[in-house]
């Protein structure tokens, strides 16, 4: 180390001298040495000085360049004509007190000043100690024989009160910073030796990779597959590769893809718990969390391929086929309705959701054909919303919902009734439990009766999702959040949609179909506001209604 880089400070001290006040601005006419001789050379603040030799001070200190045991006689010399800087103690900021001694043996009093990036640490030559300080290089500083020194040799200048001042702050701040250092670096060290104590044995790994291997057997080639992933591993292996091509669905490190559709469909077909699906597939909570989304992610970007609202250039295959619907529903393309999903909300949002129910509810509005296939999804309204005013949105918005010119579809009594909505007569029976005994005695209960069986789509699309999926469909309170949970319900229609295809469960339709027919009339179709009726456009859907109900009620009658 060269001696701009290291300056070896010999500090002999035989009183105790402050170097405050107006002692270090005189001139020092003389030094003191070892051997007892005085210098009579100068110093001044100008730096016009005549220093005592500091050659020897560089060869005291061993450099890269080791001098040999025969040097040793040299060395004493040398260091024999070092001046003695006054200086006895000093208390440092960590409360301790180092001292030295005027006769201590040399390789005990040196001391290594490093000017470097980082003066603030000192090694006390040959011996066991540290000092974190930044004060002891300020006091060498301001001594007239160093400053002096590092006018010459590095062309410093000598600092006035106000600069070492801030030199002072700038050094406490240094140390602070290294004390942080220290810190995080022990924080690091802990939290490493805490992971390796929790490092899994490769025998244990070993184990888990079989019980899932198991797992994923079991539901590519087992019997019940449909009771765990709610599809048949025809179905589920068609999804995979969908998700991959169309979703951008990849494999992780140590996930296949099947793997993490598997996990995917579980949580959303039983409605358990991140913890359930670290024990039932021996993963971590971190990584099935990251599986979770990255499928929910692949699934939202099937949405454009599986929700394709109707052109009204064909008549849905449900009207034409049956002389009850047709001609008379020609032009209805689909039945739209509400349902609400129990939602996550802060207690603050809370009364905004609570509607209905007498839980934070979110309203979901949905339009489907009649095949039980859902064209229009939109989420994530307050339970307060009323459907009409829902569905006005859902006219507006950037991703509208669409209805084809001339076209209408079928609404319940909760939505205003236009040209392209039409809704029941109000005041009339209309649900078909009520008519199961009963036949229709006139055009408004026949019109409603034809309604209700046909509008009835959307509310059996709605029970075959919520029982395929009770994770929109349980009365508990969800595991995630309201934005997370807009995301889940358009991923469950957009499986839904996939499965009436690919795998439709018979008996869940079945199961809902007469659980519709049993239905019990809802007051709630009285007490929702309908808002603000269009008077023309009342007028016109008033007159779509009463030519259905009269040409129904006469070809009822006729063929009677």
């Amino acid at each position: 180390m060269t001696t701009l880089k290291k300056l070896g400070l010999y500090l002999a001290a035989s009183s105790s001298i402050g170097w405050e006040g107006t002692e270090r601005k005189e001139k020092i006419k003389s030094f003191p040495c070892l051997d007892g001789s005085e210098s009579e050379r100068k110093i001044n603040r100008e730096g016009n000085d005549s220093l005592p030799n500091f050659t020897s001070c560089t060869k005291y200190f061993p450099s890269e360049s080791a001098e040999n045991e025969g040097k040793e006689n040299r060395r004493d010399a040398d260091w024999q004509r070092l001046p003695a800087i006054p200086f006895l103690a000093r208390d440092f900021p960590s409360g301790a007190q180092f001292s030295f001694l005027a006769r201590d043996p040399p390789s005990c009093r040196a001391i290594f000043l490093y000017l470097s990036t980082i003066p603030c640490l000192f090694f006390l030559h040959r011996s066991g100690y540290a000092i974190y300080t930044s004060s002891f290089i300020l006091q060498a500083f301001h001594h007239p024989v160093i400053s002096s020194y590092h006018k010459r040799s590095l062309q410093m200048t000598f600092l006035d009160d106000l600069s070492s001042q801030r030199l002072r702050i700038l050094m406490h701040w240094l140390n602070l910073m290294q004390l942080v250092q220290v810190f995080c670096l022990l924080v690091s060290w802990l939290v490493l030796e805490q992971r390796a104590d929790n490092r899994i044995s490769q025998e244990v790994r070993d184990k888990r990779e079989v019980v899932r291997q198991e797992i994923m057997c079991e539901i590519l080639y087992g019997s019940r597959t449909r009771e765990v992933i709610r599809m048949c591993p025809r179905a589920f292996i068609n999804l995979c590769n969908i998700l991959v091509t169309r979703g951008g669905l990849q494999p992780t490190r140590h996930a296949s893809v099947e793997e993490q559709v598997a996990k995917f469909l579980y949580i959303l077909g039983h409605n358990v718990r991140n913890r359930s699906i670290c024990f039932f597939f021996r993963r971590s909570g971190e990584s099935n969390c990251q599986h979770f989304h990255n499928v929910l992610k692949a699934i939202i970007m099937l949405e454009g391929d599986y929700f394709h609202q109707p052109d009204g250039t064909q008549v849905p295959v449900q009207i034409s086929s049956n002389r009850k619907f047709y001609p008379y529903f020609k032009n209805c393309v689909g039945a739209i309705d509400g349902t609400h999903v129990r939602a996550k909300v802060s207690a603050r949002d809370a009364p905004r959701y609570r509607g209905r129910k007498d839980y934070p509810t979110q309203n979901i509005l949905a339009a489907c054909t009649f095949d039980l296939k859902f064209t229009y999804v939109l989420p994530g309204w307050e339970g307060t919303a009323s459907d009409s005013k829902i569905l006005k949105n859902a006219l507006r918005r950037p991703c509208p919902l669409i209805i084809p010119e001339g076209k209408y579809y079928l609404v319940d009594a909760g939505f205003m009734t236009t040209s392209s909505l039409i809704t029941p007569y109000r005041g009339t029976r209309y649900h078909l439990k009520e008519y199961s005994r009963n036949p229709p005695r006139n055009p408004r209960e026949l019109f409603n009766l034809r309604h209700a069986s046909l509008r009835n789509a959307i509310e059996r699309a709605f029970g075959v999702l919520k029982k395929k999926f009770p994770i929109i469909g349980s009365a508990n309170q969800p595991f995630y959040s309201v934005e997370v949970q807009k995301k889940i319900i358009v991923a469950c229609c957009v499986l839904h949609n996939y499965l009436i295809d690919q795998d439709p469960d018979r008996r869940v339709i079945e199961q809902v179909d007469a659980e519709v027919a049993n239905r019990e009339d809802d007051p709630s179709d009285v007490v929702r506001s309908v808002g603000r009726e269009d008077p023309q456009e009342l007028i016109r859907g008033e007159q779509i209604k009463t030519d259905i109900a009269a040409a129904m009620w006469r070809d009822y009658n006729n063929s009677a």
